[in-house]
């Protein structure tokens, strides 16, 4: 997301002084890189609306500490982008954008009801395999490939479908950081200007 404030500079810039003209490049960075955190902490709180149970490691996509993630103004370049971690950005960008989802292999593990998830809506501890049991295998039944768990007894063995293997899955588009950023900027950019500017008045020498 880039923070695009030219017409709001046009604005607030009216009647300046000398002296405030002469800082008005440092101010303007100032208060770019100043909204563009308000962005990014808009956009954090917008995510935990909008998405179903987000993990704290998503929370941090658009956000490391206090700072914002992305380029951040200068006096020579008067603009700033609020961006993604790209490990984030890889599964963010389907919520945003909608559309089809390809698996980087061959096929993608799809949770059904009877998987085990953990409170974000999850599979735990992923790097221990989808297979968590001996009671659970890999295999193709009744022409549905996926990781299935035999249950009950030798009496009355049965089966449930713990994860499907689907050649793609579709997302719709839940999450919408652009009206944030906009709706920030609209609002919070002239008094942040203000505030920049008389700093940058007193600090000038």
């Amino acid at each position: 997301m880039n923070i695009d404030v030219r017409s709001n500079i046009a604005e607030v810039t009216k009647n300046l002084t000398k002296v405030q003209k002469d800082q008005l490049p440092f101010a303007t960075s100032l208060a770019i890189n100043n909204v563009a955190t308000e962005v990014a902490y808009a956009v954090t709180k917008q995510m935990q609306y909008d998405l179903d149970r987000p993990t704290p490691f998503t929370l941090k996509a658009f956000m490391s500490g206090n700072r914002f993630n992305g380029k951040r103004a200068t006096k020579r370049s008067l603009y700033a982008t609020v961006e993604a971690k790209p490990i984030q950005n890889d599964y963010l960008i389907y919520q945003v954008e909608g559309g089809m989802r390809l698996p980087k292999k061959r096929t993608i593990a799809v949770p059904t009801k009877n998987a085990r998830l953990n409170r974000y809506g999850n599979v735990s501890n992923r790097k221990r395999g989808l297979v968590r049991n001996s009671k659970q295998f890999v295999g193709e039944v009744k022409g549905i490939q996926g990781i299935w768990e035999r249950t009950g007894g030798k009496r009355s063995p049965g089966l449930k479908l713990i994860h499907g293997f689907e050649e793609s899955v579709t997302y719709r588009k839940r999450f919408n950081p652009y009206a944030v950023a906009d709706k920030v900027v609209r609002r919070k950019f002239g008094k942040i200007f203000t505030h920049a500017m008389r700093y940058a008045t007193a600090s000038a020498r």
